[in-house]
């Protein structure tokens, strides 16, 4: 269930975003859809394996927030994450879901509280990072087109970098008061900082992995569609669809916005609306296999939890 709007209004606005979605696959022909879905029916296993890929990098960037003595066995991690994510697709909640459900799957492993703080830190990592990506594709793009404000926005880039630092010492010698909230976020940040400053940069870099998996899901995709993008073209469209999704975020499972936003921004890329519409689905569809996978693995990594939990040995923990 989404928390940003009441639950009684959650089916109408999931019947609206299906409505969308339908009237959409209508507009630009079922016969159209079905056959660019074919088309890219061959590549399947193409993008099932960059799923693949990107799940087995945020099991590492949660492994890596752990202490080493907390650390799960690969098989252990990987499984809970998938069905945690599995949970966090069914329920519309995201991580608020799929968190804790790792957390659970895993509680003969590792601590609860433990494993929710290091999915959460490494979640926080992976929406920061893809912050910094709708932020900096858009700005790039636009200098391109006028260079003449590039010697200004580098300015005051390095103006944003020293103020932020500045901010930020100031802040950790004199703890901030209870009353100014705007101080709350900068806080968060720090605590963040504080307690995984060492692996930081690694984790940056494992979610921004994630983030070009996609990238390059999207480039397969189009390509397969006859689209012949590059890659920068691919970025964009990874980049603004984040954008839409997090704008539709208040639609349960983002139905019909995030189809009706990749038709939409593949016309304004210069292809076929419908090729945008088709790629969308082949993400459910994606979507669908690897949920089905996790809840596969949700009632494997369950059991196994509570026959450890009644007393038969566990398995070595990796370090």
């Amino acid at each position: 269930m989404t928390a940003s709007i009441p639950r009684w209004a959650v089916p109408l606005v999931a019947a609206g975003g299906a409505a969308l979605l339908a009237a959409l696959v209508v507009h630009l022909g079922p016969s159209v859809i079905a056959r660019q879905l074919a088309g890219l029916a061959p590549i399947l296993p193409i993008v099932l394996a960059l799923g693949a890929i990107k799940y087995g990098l945020q099991t590492i960037g949660w492994r890596l927030v752990l202490r080493p003595a907390e650390r799960p066995p690969w098989s252990d991690a990987i499984c809970a994450t998938i069905a945690g994510d599995a949970v966090g697709y069914l329920t519309w909640a995201g991580p608020f879901s799929s968190e804790p459900t790792r957390a659970v799957l895993t509680r003969h492993l590792v601590p609860v509280g433990a494993s929710v703080a290091a999915g959460a830190a490494e979640r926080f990592m992976y929406s920061l990072t893809s912050a910094l990506l709708i932020v900096a594709v858009p700005a790039v793009l636009a200098l391109r087109r006028h260079p003449t404000w590039q010697p200004v926005a580098w300015t005051a880039s390095c103006l944003l970098v020293l103020s932020g630092w500045w901010l930020w010492t100031r802040r950790h010698e004199r703890p901030p008061r209870a009353s100014r909230s705007w101080g709350r976020p900068l806080d968060a940040v720090r605590t963040f900082w504080r307690e995984h400053h060492g692996v930081a940069p690694v984790l940056g870099v494992l979610c921004l992995g994630q983030h070009a998996t996609l990238v390059l899901e999207a480039y397969v995709m189009l390509n397969a569609l006859g689209a012949l993008p590059t890659i920068g073209a691919a970025l964009v469209f990874e980049v603004v669809s984040k954008l839409v999704n997090t704008a539709g975020s208040a639609v349960p499972g983002r139905i019909g916005i995030s189809e009706g936003g990749s038709a939409l921004l593949a016309r304004a890329l210069g292809y076929e609306a419908s090729l945008g519409l088709s790629l969308a689905l082949m993400r459910r569809v994606r979507a669908a296999i690897w949920t089905a996978v996790g809840l596969l693995m949700l009632v494997v990594q369950e059991r196994r939890a509570r026959r450890t939990s009644d007393g038969e040995p566990t398995s070595r923990r990796a370090s």
